[in-house]
């Protein structure tokens, strides 16, 4: 054996470096990625912060958020819960087509209103202040299909629920809007319609639309245009007004401060599509 050993020593030594080599191929190639992959993929799957139980929990805690918002606070407390404003903008800028026909006469240049947009992946939340920076009205606008904050007000006969790129106009309230604005152009639409209810309401006014930065847009404004070919609004309880109001979605919810009538503000409702849409998605 010893014989055999001393013979064959250098054949052999060969052998084991072959069974070596191939082993440690094995063993570096198959087993160690295999069992690698097994130890990092629920780690990924912890850190992926799209799954869908992550989201729904961002989303309520944002909804919780702008169910904190009210009018007349201090301009102060919006930035508490939102941070701060990405816009801010005096009267007359950022140009939009309401200018035309929708601003009061007292508006035209006024700087006791200010404009602050803030912006949140989720959303967009207009403020409008006085020369006090009160809160006299504000807007939310859902930028995504699966943000769906939930608001909701007494009208004096029952709880209103206003569900963001859920309801259409005529499910939140089955009555004629007090007032409506709209405008359809080449490249810009709109519509939003204003409710009172006087005590029951605080006195407040409370506003619904389709704003061309949020979702889901409508062709609701258009729709209107085309029944008559003008700018100014056309009567709130027209027949046809009621049907297209059945399909249209509400993207907005906005509410004035108490006694502030809508028409004395300077502003439109909600964002300015021409200047967010600059942010992206």
């Amino acid at each position: 054996m010893f014989s055999f050993l001393k013979q064959n020593w250098f054949r052999i030594g060969m052998l084991f470096c072959a069974l070596l080599i191939a082993f440690s191929s094995v063993y570096y190639y198959v087993y160690l990625p295999t069992k690698t992959k097994e130890v990092s993929q629920p780690i990924l799957q912890v850190a992926n912060p799209e799954t869908k139980e992550d989201l729904s929990r961002s989303a309520k805690a944002e909804e919780e958020k702008v169910n904190k918002l009210s009018t007349g606070v201090d301009l102060g407390y919006f930035k508490s819960i939102l941070g701060e404003p990405v816009f801010v903008n005096n009267v007359g800028e950022p140009q939009d087509i309401l200018d035309i026909y929708k601003r009061s006469e007292q508006c035209k240049n006024s700087q006791e209103q200010k404009e602050f947009i803030f912006v949140n992946n989720l959303f967009f939340v207009q403020a409008i202040t006085n020369k006090n920076n009160a809160v006299i009205e504000y807007a939310v606008t859902t930028r995504r299909a699966d943000f769906n904050p939930k608001f909701k007000f007494w009208n004096g006969e029952r709880e209103v629920e206003v569900v963001l790129g859920k309801s259409n106009f005529f499910a939140a309230i089955s009555d004629p809007p007090e007032k409506i604005d709209y405008y359809c152009g080449a490249h810009n639409f709109g519509y939003d319609e204003e409710h009172y209810f006087g005590n029951p309401g605080n006195y407040q006014s409370y506003i619904f639309a389709n704003n061309q930065a949020g979702i889901p847009g409508s062709t609701i404004a258009c729709a209107i245009n085309s029944l008559q070919n003008s700018p100014t609004p056309i009567s709130p309880d027209r027949p046809e007004l009621k049907e297209l109001r059945k399909k249209a979605i509400i993207n907005t919810y906005a509410v004035t401060a108490p006694q502030v009538d809508i028409e004395n503000l300077c502003f439109g409702i909600g964002p300015t599509y021409d200047q967010v849409r600059v942010l992206g998605k």
